[in-house]
Order: C-alpha cells, then sequence, then structure tokens
C-alpha cells in the first residue's frame, strides 16, 4: 500500500490527540492526516483534495449521531468511512455497517494495531471493491457495445437472408412470363419426387408446348412477330397458374415455347383429364394479332408422365417420359407415358 490520505473529521482535541500519536506509531503503513473540526469543513476538504478514508465522529458542532454518516455517504457515496465512537454496543455498530459504514472504532479501546489494521483493510477492501465496480462497470459496457454489434450483425443477417430470398427468387423466376423457369422447376420437382417416393403417392407432370401457326407468325413481320410470341406465352402461362391451383401445384416455363405442370398427388387419369380441359382452354384463348387473316392460331401439345416414384427411377428419367410423351403427341401418336 501506498501513501494514505486520511481525513480526521473530530472536535475534541485529546481525541483528535490520540489518533496522532496511535498513527505515529502505526510504523506499517505511510499516511497523510488532514483533521477538520466540523462536518462541512471535511466536506469542503473532500471537494477539494479528497483522500482514501475518513475517520469519522459522530458528535460534531454541526451534526449529530447516525445523520452524520448519512450525510458524509450521500456527498461521497464510495468513499471509505470509519466511524470514531463512545459506545460500545453491537447493534449500534451493526446499524452503523447497514447505513454505509465500513468499521467503526470505540475511543476508549483504540491501539495502535487495531487502528492500523483497521485502517489498511478498509483501504483495501475500498480499492478491491473500487476494482471489481470498474469491472463490472467495463464488462457491463462491453456487454452493451456487444449487445449493440449483435443487433447489427443480425439486422445485417436479416437484410442479406432477405436479399438472398430475393435473389432467389428472382433466380426461379422466368422473366418473360413470370412463373417458375427451369432453374425454380428442377429444384422444386426434386423435393417433389423424393417426397412422393417416400410417401408412396402418385406424382404427375405435364409438359405443354405452345403452337402457333407459322404462316400466321409470319404476317406480323420480325419485330411484332416477336412481340406478340411473347404475348402469347405470357397469355398461356396465366391460363397455366389459374388452372393448376392447389398450394402443390407448381407451373413453369421449361424452355422456349415449353411449359411443365407439376402435379403432386394426382393419378394419371386424373392428369389426362386436367390436360384435356387445359387443351380445350387454351385453344380458346383469345389471342390474336388484330391484323391476322385467321383466329384462334394458337394451340398446344402436351405429354404426360404419372407414376409413384421408386427408387429405381430419378426425376430425370420422369422429366424424359414426359418429353417423350409430347413428341409422340406432336407426331399424333399416344400423349401419356
Amino acid at each position: 500500500m501506498g501513501l494514505t490520505k486520511i481525513l480526521l473529521i473530530e472536535d475534541n482535541p485529546g481525541d483528535v490527540y490520540l489518533v496522532k500519536e496511535l498513527l505515529a506509531e502505526a510504523e506499517e503503513i505511510q499516511y497523510e492526516l488532514t483533521h477538520v473540526d466540523s462536518l462541512n469543513a471535511g466536506l469542503d476538504h473532500l471537494n477539494e483534495a479528497g483522500c482514501d478514508l475518513v475517520l469519522l465522529d459522530l458528535g460534531l458542532p454541526d451534526s449529530q449521531g447516525i445523520n452524520t454518516l448519512l450525510k458524509l455517504q450521500s456527498a461521497a457515496p464510495d468513499l471509505p468511512t470509519v466511524v470514531l465512537t463512545d459506545f460500545n454496543d453491537g447493534l449500534f455498530a451493526t446499524d452503523l455497517v447497514k447505513q454505509g459504514a465500513q468499521d467503526y472504532l470505540v475511543k476508549k479501546e483504540i491501539t495502535t494495531t487495531w487502528l492500523n489494521n483497521t485502517i489498511t483493510h478498509t483501504v483495501a477492501r475500498a480499492q478491491w471493491t473500487k476494482r471489481r465496480r470498474q469491472r463490472e462497470q467495463w464488462l457491463q459496457s462491453s456487454n452493451q457495445a456487444l449487445q449493440c454489434q449483435l443487433r447489427d450483425y443480425r439486422a445485417e443477417l436479416i437484410h442479406m437472408s432477405e436479399q438472398l430470398q430475393l435473389l432467389e427468387v428472382r433466380a426461379k423466376t422466368d422473366a418473360l412470363t413470370g412463373i417458375a423457369n427451369r432453374y425454380g422447376f428442377e429444384k422444386y420437382f426434386k423435393r417433389e419426387w423424393d417426397y412422393s417416393r417416400k410417401t408412396l403417392n402418385h406424382l404427375s407432370l405435364i409438359m405443354v408446348e405452345v403452337m402457333m401457326d407459322a404462316a400466321d407468325f409470319q404476317v406480323f413481320g420480325s419485330t411484332d412477330g416477336s412481340l406478340w410470341k411473347d404475348e402469347c406465352l405470357r397469355q398461356v402461362a396465366r391460363y397455366l397458374k389459374s388452372t393448376f391451383k392447389r398450394p402443390r401445384d407448381l407451373v413453369a416455363r421449361y424452355d422456349g415455347n415449353r411449359f411443365a405442370a407439376v402435379l403432386p398427388d394426382t393419378p394419371k387419369q386424373r392428369a389426362t383429364q386436367l390436360a384435356m380441359e387445359l387443351y380445350e382452354g387454351v385453344h380458346h384463348l383469345p389471342i390474336r394479332h388484330p391484323s391476322a387473316p385467321v383466329s384462334g392460331w394458337v394451340t398446344i401439345q402436351f405429354g404426360i408422365a404419372s407414376e409413384i416414384p421408386t427408387q429405381n427411377g430419378t426425376p430425370a428419367d420422369f422429366v424424359e417420359e414426359a418429353g417423350s410423351a409430347l413428341h409422340l403427341a406432336k407426331t399424333g401418336r399416344d400423349r401419356t407415358a
């Protein structure tokens, strides 16, 4: 322990002399003693110079009893205080500690050793308490900073997750028609294939190709023709989406003029019925350029694959079956596989 600055607040000259003599004999501590004879003078000194420890008498000209301690604690709540008292009363001593005193000394029983130990232990305990409080404050501050960083990181992660989800949606969406694209179809179909294989439920796939009358299409010219081809595909896509609208149904633009409809829990008979209704519905869509010489120039062909997926099959095989059925349909043969 280095130099200990002690403030003695005592108005009795005899008690002041006693404390000074005892401190002089205490070779174990180095101290600087300041004496004042009133509480107000002590408070002024604390404001100007401060100290490490207060030796406080409770019977002063400007303050009496335990209120003296309370006033000092109010002005300097972290300052270690040892009360000097004439009473050797355990209950009174307990009350002093409860009110914030670190220790107390009975004046008529003070010895050099007792005073030395009291000062040494009180100052050391106060320093340890101060360091612990500083450590707790540092930990609290660090924790608050970490919490702020975690909130920032969490917000950033949420933002990144939202951006990734948006990119994922865009990556799975066909820009022209607004429905799923080939990538979105393959990811979804693989998931439904695995689910149907696990649950032993039927899975159907309808491959649809939009057929445009080439002769009529040439009437529009390259620019107009391209624009109306796009419009045709958009209208067919909307019709497909309105037809297959169960929560787990998926309609996707597979490539070019071809679309795919994934129908979970749908046996072949039902899939064929839906495909025929689709064929009739698209055939009657009012898709026609104003200058076209004929109407009803857009129709579709379709191929169907339907089965309960097995361990031996693969999603690619299933899609190939639907594609083969579509090819057969275009040549006038069976539409199902």
